[in-house]
């Protein structure tokens, strides 16, 4: 009954409203945030629909993007500014996950499109005039650097080389030009043989990069395309630098060196002014992008709708529950100029989906939809994850130490970020969850940071036994798909598959149920005992009747279903890493505290470093695996997936908020 409950029935629903009354009816829709917009046009087409119009965006849309990318730019480059000066150590990232600090609000009335995006030049104007004239100085300043360290590289491979020449001889004459050029090693000869021919100088001073010449060229005026076309390139920024200077080239370079620090110097108080004024002014400018973001979703909904000459058909869906409130809300933000249909689905496939699982099963709906929602029609398996996740990661992991410090460190992230951030919220308790049975784990096999403290297990010890472990990991293996099977045969049941219950479902399970008969029968009897015979012809039937309802391929698929459950035993393998590794850590600490007084500190750092790596590596790994035991293994067995999110309208963002 939980399992059916889970995906919220939802009610279809068409509102036919005057054209005047709309901007009112989605804002307000959206303020209340329980009214999911489908596409009307592709869930019925035009055919059945005479004299409906498709709706399309207003075209102010077009200003509210303008703007929006205009402010977005100015956010990005004052964002990365504040970064570069306050740049984020490891420290403050992890303290970022521990942070219980509320986002600063922005208010905003609820007015409508136009008056927003009248709000939004307004402070687009406002930020322009406070940092657009520093932000393009600081532009100007880096390219003005970026010039001069190109030309102090020039002029050092100009050093290297020994030449020696006064800079102000560079630069352009009433005749003649004289120019720093760089040429094409292939094309030097060329350059030379040229020279020898015109009214042209070339002297080479340096290598460029690659093993191209260095070379300064004089030249009469409009000479130069020739110049080029012999192999050589003008260093034009480094040209422009030089120009005016006087002196020889070691002169330039010291001189050219105080001019990069005074900018950088410059450079350094405009990027603090800028980051100041960011960190100011941050929430305002957040809540501004995230007012035109909202307004643009809203308004790109139009598109989904139908419309006539004074009127718009909205579509979509609303939850079962809220249903009055809904056509409340409606009547109050029209005055009652509208008409609201509500029915059950006509097609339940088409029905978006919301789950809705009591409080302690909710955080394991991310990892469901991290895989895909349930369709309508399908069982929402997030019950069942609850119960099994942490049980298979508390079997990988199996160490009460690294299970307490899990749990500790995610109680701490959900007392404080998960305050204010419901994913880190959602996450921190599926960690919760898998900490404590990580800790009763391993409790019951003596794990405490390995065999550190020489507990004893309450149960047993996987190092010593680990066919008992494989046992019990492939009985996971035998209830969870065995659970699968049943959940695939009821929904084939619900959709009057028969085909589908016999040959996927049924089949299958007798397979499975017979297998495990036969294999205790002949563990415990021998393989004539009567348990024995009894399960190798459940067997025999259910394979038989996977040949008959799917065809004579159906017998080959025995070995990917036999494989689906010794998939399982990865959780043995898990276990047994985890306390392997611990192992070899400890006896390494143990080996070093035989070196002497120093031999403690060595010991203390291995012991530490090992097993924060142990923890990561295999706790990572418990996560992985026990993800891919339900969405290969277990949902193998009965889940498509694929089915649509409802997705309301509703004022999304971090510092805005919305008021009526």
């Amino acid at each position: 009954m939980i399992l059916e409950m889970a995906i919220e029935p939802m009610k279809e629903v068409f509102v036919f409203c005057l054209d005047e009354k709309l901007p009112d009816l989605l804002k307000h829709l959206q303020l209340e945030g329980n009214f999911h917009v489908d596409d009307f046009w592709e869930e019925y087409g035009v055919e059945k629909f005479y004299g409906l119009e498709k709706a399309e965006p207003p075209e102010i849309l077009i200003d509210v993007a303008e703007v929006l990318t205009q402010i977005s730019r100015i956010r990005d480059s004052l964002r990365d500014i504040h970064a570069r000066v306050n740049p984020a150590s490891p420290i403050d990232a992890l303290k970022s996950y521990f942070s219980a600090e509320e986002p600063i609000k922005v208010e905003f009335d609820l007015v409508s499109l136009e008056k927003n995006l009248e709000k939004a030049k307004e402070f687009l104007e406002k930020l322009r005039e406070d940092v657009q004239t520093r932000l393009k100085e600081l532009d100007e300043i880096n390219e003005r650097i970026s010039a001069l360290r190109e030309t102090r590289r020039i002029l050092r491979e100009i050093i290297k080389y020994g030449a020696e020449f006064d800079v102000s001889h560079l630069g352009e004459g009433e005749y003649v030009d004289i120019k720093l050029f760089h040429v094409r090693s292939e094309a030097w000869d060329s350059l030379l043989e040229f020279a020898e021919d015109e009214p042209v100088y070339v002297e080479q001073v340096g290598w460029y990069e690659e093993g191209e010449p260095l070379a300064v060229i004089a030249y009469p005026k409009g000479m130069e395309p020739e110049i080029r076309r012999h192999g050589a390139a003008e260093l034009d920024v480094v040209n422009s630098v030089l120009e005016g200077r006087e002196g020889d080239v070691k002169d330039v370079v010291e001189e050219i060196s105080r001019e990069i620090d005074d900018l950088i110097g410059k450079r350094k108080e405009l990027m603090k002014e800028l980051s100041e004024y960011y960190e100011e002014n941050a929430p305002e400018i957040e809540a501004h992008i995230e007012l035109l973001e909202n307004e643009r979703r809203l308004f790109e909904t139009l598109e989904k709708m139908a419309m006539t000459e004074r009127t718009y058909l909205v579509y979509g869906w609303v939850p079962e529950a809220e249903e009055d409130k809904f056509i409340e809300i409606v009547q109050k933000a029209t005055n009652g100029y509208c008409e609201v249909i509500v029915r059950d689905p006509e097609d339940i496939e088409r029905m978006p989906v919301r789950l809705r699982n009591p409080r302690p099963f909710r955080p394991f709906e991310t990892l469901v939809e991290m895989f895909s929602l349930p369709k309508p029609t399908e069982i929402d398996p997030t019950p069942v994850m609850t119960i099994f996740f942490p049980i298979y990661f508390g079997f990988i992991l199996t160490d009460a130490a690294y299970g307490a410090i899990l749990t500790a460190a995610a109680l701490a992230i959900r007392l404080t970020r998960g305050r204010v951030d419901e994913k880190m919220k959602m996450f921190s308790e599926i960690l919760i969850y898998s900490g404590i049975a990580t800790v009763i784990l391993g409790v019951l096999t003596g794990g405490y940071f390995g065999n550190l403290f020489g507990i004893k297990p309450l149960w047993i010890d996987p190092m010593k036994d680990p066919i008992t472990i494989l046992l019990v990991a492939l009985g996971f293996g035998v209830l969870q798909v065995g659970l699968g099977l049943i959940f695939g045969m009821r929904i084939a049941l619900k959709e009057g598959d028969k085909k589908a219950f016999l040959g996927e479902g049924l089949s299958w399970f007798l397979v499975l149920v017979g297998g495990l008969a036969a294999v205790i029968g002949v563990t415990q009897g021998g393989i004539t005992s009567p348990i024995t015979l009894a399960g190798a012809g459940i067997l025999g039937l259910g394979v038989l009747l996977a040949v008959a309802m799917t065809g004579p391929l159906a017998a080959l698929d025995t070995v990917g279903f036999m494989g689906d459950i010794l998939s399982y035993s990865r959780l043995l393998a898990g276990c047994l890493s985890t306390s392997g590794i611990a192992m070899v850590v400890n006896l390494l600490a143990k080996m070093a505290k035989q070196i002497g007084v120093i031999g403690y500190l060595f010991a203390a750092v291995i012991l530490v470093l090992g097993h924060i790596f142990n923890m990561a590596m295999n706790g990572l790994g418990a996560f992985v695996h026990s993800l891919r035991l339900h969405y290969v293994e277990f949902f193998g067995q009965f889940y498509e997936g694929g089915g649509k999110k409802f997705d309301p309208l509703k004022v999304e963002g971090k510092h805005l908020v919305i008021k009526a």
